[in-house]
């Protein structure tokens, strides 16, 4: 196929020859015959070209970029030519990023050296105008962050004097101009409905945008959110990270949040770390973290010196908030951990001892480190640090339980005159657990026990006086080894000895020295309580007072003891130092029933009898008395024969009634005996 130029596209063709825009139209004639080009395709291709060449120098950039845009399409491809006018086009619109690409494409494609020429003359202008582009670009964001922050400041300014519709609007503003500390204020707005309508998933978004844009405040509100559930699925990995991100930025705060978190989930590397950045920038509270972390060992070796000067630094930051309540504490570690170092026995001791009950910095015993000091002191013959192991491996606590490794610390307690130690090995003689059982021996070591101090010694071997086990029977001196039993706050040592001086046993009767021994013993012990109880009800010693009996019996019954419940009940019954209720003297009769005092059946059992404070019901005061009986109170007996005569609550059965009658009697229940004499 031929093609034959006319004269006009001749003459075009010249002078976009001499501005540089060579273009071989014989080379695109036969590009187009390869490519398939119908005729009219190519020449629409070449019209288009001309055309944003034309517009390209009559400065209608973007008409010339359009026309361009149809010449490629038409022809099905490009080449230098093209890519030289685009070039152009690109630059003169001063989208220069775009223009240096194409360089780059045109460096790939063959060119004449006046096309190369050409196109390496935009190099320069493309860089200048990048650079003003920037320039520009950077002045109108100046302008936009300068805006945001008026807006921002306005907003502040609003919100301060209690304006917050007006406030809102102005973080909005400083949000949009990209003024990230107006997003985090919004949030907050948004968040507590101050302002603005209450909207948790838009403070969520808000905090998020605030953080993104670096906002320590945004990212620390987000944790916030994610750490509560608040808004958003609770996340806690999400809210460290949140947490730690603000911190690093160099908000405190958060890094005192997220050391918690780290401290709550045992990451204590984590919190030594950022407790430290915290403590770095004066946070009192996180270098009294780091001062218990190295006073009790938690994550870190222990070291006691380097915790001192933690906690002395929270004291001298915080003004005596943190930290200083503990430099006696520390102080006083230091000095026996130097001192143990250096062999000294007790000096161990006292250091395991601080890891015991509370703890060394009050979160609760720790045992791994108390035993090995404890055997260091007992190595080194401290017989309380003995002591100490004995009861360590009696009680199976922080090691295996072991009675006769028990037995043997408590030995060398006892040779180093620790009066807990011979006091508790004589126990063990006592049961025979650990050792073989031997009571002679443990009435030794109680008496050894109460000779260095031990009140439970004293009370062990006043209770062998007494009962005249292994020793001769001796109330006199049983009530002296109770007396200093209690003397040393021994309470049921006390309980014993006012026993004692009610009933005038190893002491002369006295019901004012029983009332004054009871009263001690009520402090820990029901049955001291109501054994007082007893003494006011029948005014011996002291006034009578049956409100104060009332007073002990509730004591004692609250104490557990159950004597004490059943007394209580009968007060209610009668009325007499309490306002009468039928219902509480039922309840309390239970309590001392279930508690197994049979009077206490038995007088619930006659309430059910007569329906009193409780529905009647025969069958039920019959199981009561049957109880009340079967526990030795003969008067419970008797009233169970009664039922069993007469029918009431169970089948009439005279030979079993008779039974019960002569149980009763044989009891010391006199009623009983009348009655059985009548039935005879």
């Amino acid at each position: 196929m031929r093609y034959i130029l006319d004269t006009n596209l001749f003459t075009r063709t010249v002078k976009y020859l001499k501005l540089g825009l060579l273009f071989s139209l014989f080379v695109w004639t036969f590009n187009s015959v390869a490519s398939a080009q119908s005729p009219e395709e190519l020449k629409a291709a070449r019209e288009a070209y001309y055309a944003a060449v034309q517009n390209y120098e009559d400065g209608n950039y973007d008409e010339a970029a359009a026309q361009l845009k149809r010449a490629t399409k038409l022809r099905r491809a490009t080449d230098a030519f093209f890519l030289a006018l685009e070039a152009k086009i690109l630059v003169a619109q001063k989208r220069y990023a775009e223009a240096e690409a194409i360089q780059e494409k045109f460096s790939n494609y063959d060119a004449s050296e006046a096309q190369r020429a050409d196109v390496s003359k935009l190099t320069k202008i493309i860089e200048k105008g990048r650079i003003d582009a920037e320039r520009q670009r950077q002045a109108r964001l100046e302008k936009a962050r300068k805006d945001a922050s008026y807006a921002y400041s306005r907003g502040y300014k609003a919100a301060k004097n209690g304006n917050y519709s007006l406030a809102a609007r102005e973080y909005q503003n400083a949000c949009d101009g990209g003024y990230a500390g107006g997003c985090n204020n919004l949030g907050i707005f948004y968040e507590k409905g101050r302002g603005v309508q209450k909207s948790l998933q838009r403070a969520f978004k808000l905090y998020e945008k605030a953080c993104k844009s670096q906002n320590v405040y945004g990212c620390s509100n987000l944790a916030s959110m994610y750490r509560s559930g608040k808004g958003v699925s609770r996340d806690y990995a999400r809210a460290k990270r949140l947490y730690r991100k603000s911190c690093d930025g160099g908000k405190i705060d958060s890094c005192l949040e997220v050391g918690f978190m780290y401290e709550g989930s045992k990451e204590t590397s984590q919190a030594i770390a950022v407790f430290s950045q915290a403590c770095d920038a004066e946070e009192g509270l996180a270098c009294h973290k780091i001062g218990k972390f190295y006073m009790i060992g938690r994550g870190v070796a222990p070291d006691f010196k380097r915790a001192e000067s933690f906690f002395k630094r929270a004291c001298m930051i915080s003004g005596k908030s943190f930290g200083c309540g503990y430099l006696k504490s520390i102080r006083n570690l230091v000095s026996l951990s130097n001192g143990c170092e250096a062999g000294t026995a007790s000096q161990c001791t006292e250091l395991a001892k601080r890891y015991t009950g509370v703890g060394i910095a009050r979160t609760g015993p720790d045992h791994k480190k108390a035993i090995p000091l404890f055997e260091k002191g007992c190595n080194g013959a401290d017989a309380e640090a003995c002591y100490e192991l004995g009861e360590y491996y009696k009680n199976g606590r922080g090691v295996s339980k072991d009675d006769l490794k028990a037995s043997k610390y408590y030995d060398l307690g006892c040779e180093g005159r620790n009066a807990k130690a011979c006091a508790n090995l004589g126990y063990m003689y006592a049961v025979g657990t650990g050792v073989t059982q031997n009571k002679k021996q443990a009435a030794k070591l109680y008496d050894l026990g109460c000779s260095y101090g031990s009140a439970w010694g004293c009370n062990n071997l006043g209770n062998y006086y007494a009962n005249g086990d292994v020793v001769q029977q001796d109330y006199s001196r049983a009530a002296e080894l109770y007396e200093k039993g209690c003397n040393d706050d021994f309470l049921r040592a006390c309980n014993r000895l006012g026993y004692y001086y009610e009933k005038g046993q190893g002491v002369t009767q006295d019901y004012a020295q029983a009332a004054k021994y009871y009263e001690k013993g009520c402090e820990r012990h029901g049955y001291g309580c109501t054994n007082l109880g007893v003494l006011y009800y029948n005014g011996n010693g002291i006034a009578q007072d049956y409100t104060q009996a009332a007073k002990y019996y509730e004591k004692g019954c609250t104490k557990g003891n159950t004597r004490g419940c059943a007394n209580l009940g009968y007060l209610y019954q009668i009325g007499r130092g309490v306002t009468q209720d039928y219902e509480l003297a039922a309840k309390y009769y239970e309590q001392g029933c279930e508690g197994g005092r049979a009077v206490g059946c038995n007088n619930l059992g006659l309430l059910y009898a007569v329906g009193t404070g409780v529905t009647q019901d025969h069958l039920q005061a019959s199981l009561l008395y049957d109880q009340a009986c079967e526990a030795g109170l003969a008067r419970g007996c008797s009233n169970l024969g009664n039922n069993y005569l007469k029918g009431r609550g169970v089948a009439k059965d005279y030979s079993r009634a008779v039974s019960l009658y002569k149980k009763a009697c044989e009891g010391g229940y006199e009623p009983a005996c009348k009655t059985l004499n009548k039935s005879n």
